[in-house]
C-alpha cells in the first residue's frame, strides 16, 4: 500500500507519479462473484513486481466486488482472481481491493488536478486574470 500517495503530499509532487493504467469498463459477461477463489493467493517473487505495474479494474467494477466481498469471505473465499489480466489465473490477496480502491481515486485526483494544471497554464484572458492564475499555480508548491 506505499504505492498510494499521502493526502499531504505537495500538487507537484503528485502530478510527478506514476501510477498503473485503470480500465475504464467492466467486464460484464461474468458474475462479480466469479472475481473471488477459495484458493490462497500467490503473490510471490516475480508475481509481486508485476502485479505493481498491471491496469487496475474499473471504478464500476471495483464497486461490485465490494458490494460482495463480505459475503464471498463467509463463504471461505481467500482470494481474489483479476480476470482482467493473464486470464484471470492469478490468486490475489482479498486486500487488493482496498489497494484497487484507494489507487482507483489517486488515478481520478491526479487526472483532475492536472486538468486544472493544464487550463491555469493555458486560460489567461486578461493581465489580471493572468496574475491570479500564476499565484494560483505557484500554490501547488505548497499545498497537498
Amino acid at each position: 500500500m506505499s504505492n498510494i500517495p499521502v493526502e499531504t503530499l505537495l500538487i507537484t509532487e503528485f502530478l510527478k507519479l506514476e501510477f498503473p493504467t485503470q480500465l475504464y469498463s467492466s467486464i460484464t459477461s461474468t458474475k462479480t462473484k466469479a472475481w473471488f477463489s477459495r484458493d490462497f493467493p500467490d503473490l510471490s517473487g516475480s508475481n509481486l513486481v508485476a502485479f505493481w505495474s498491471r491496469p487496475i479494474p474499473s471504478a464500476e467494477q471495483i464497486k461490485k466486488l465490494f458490494e460482495v466481498v463480505g459475503e464471498e469471505w463467509h463463504t471461505g473465499a481467500h482470494s481474489v482472481t483479476d480476470l482482467t489480466f493473464n486470464d484471470g489465473m492469478d490468486q490475489l490477496p482479498l486486500w487488493v481491493l482496498n489497494y484497487w480502491k484507494q489507487m482507483g481515486e489517486a488515478i481520478c485526483a491526479q487526472t483532475t488536478w492536472q486538468a486544472c494544471k493544464n487550463w491555469l497554464e493555458c486560460e489567461s484572458l486578461t493581465k489580471e486574470a493572468a496574475e491570479v492564475m500564476k499565484s494560483t499555480l505557484a500554490s501547488f508548491h505548497c499545498i497537498g
